[in-house]
């Protein structure tokens, strides 16, 4: 039960920083944005489907614990959520660069 905090949470789950690619911000090689946003949108996708097949799982009657379906979904929820907050972003600054007068 390596691995395990004290209320049975894995720690490793937990940290943000598991969305994004292993090299950003390590300096050990050059990430460009686009391979930086694929990764994450990729990373938002899986989470997606593991909460879907969670939740099939769980209806099938394969899987008791109700708080592992749960934090799934939580999990790609705050994914999506967070997604569409960079996307938000993204057009604002988009939109606030188009406007600008040369």
């Amino acid at each position: 039960m390596e691995g395990l905090t004290t209320d049975g949470i894995q720690q490793s789950s937990l940290q943000p920083a598991s969305l994004y690619p292993k090299s950003v911000g390590t300096g050990s090689k050059d990430v460009s944005f686009k391979d930086t946003v694929l990764s994450f949108l990729k990373n938002v996708n899986n989470l997606q489907l593991h909460a879907d097949q969670t939740m099939r799982e769980f209806a099938a009657g394969e899987i008791h614990d109700s708080a592992k379906v749960f934090l799934a979904v939580e999990k790609a929820d705050l994914s999506l959520n967070l997604a569409v907050q960079i996307r938000n972003r993204l057009v604002d600054a988009y939109n606030t660069i188009i406007q600008m007068q040369v």
